[in-house]
């Protein structure tokens, strides 16, 4: 009789490349601020979404691994029409659409 797969323990066996993961995403410019405990959980959480078996959890880990990462960076700018507008109609009912 085949082993039942557990995902806790696949995770567990691979912890070192989350963690090296999460550092290498802690030292970009655009982190968004996330916790360790956070980021290992979102990665648990698509895991178990996405993998019933140990070979399709291998298959899927690193794709996984870098959408949580990709998740986790934060690319924001500001645009000089954007300021203007909420300046203009700053304190107004207007101010919801900008």
């Amino acid at each position: 009789m085949a082993t039942k797969f557990n995902m806790k323990d696949y995770l567990s066996s691979r912890r070192e490349e989350v963690i090296a993961k999460y550092n290498k995403l802690a030292g970009e410019q655009f982190f968004s601020g996330i916790s360790l405990k956070d980021f290992m959980l979102q990665v648990m959480r698509m895991m178990e979404m996405n993998a019933k078996s140990e070979k399709t959890a291998d298959n899927k880990f690193d794709f996984i691994l870098g959408q949580v990462y990709v998740n986790n960076s934060s690319l924001s700018f500001r645009s000089t029409k954007d300021d203007s507008l909420r300046n203009q109609y700053k304190g107004t009912a207007y101010m919801a659409m900008v």
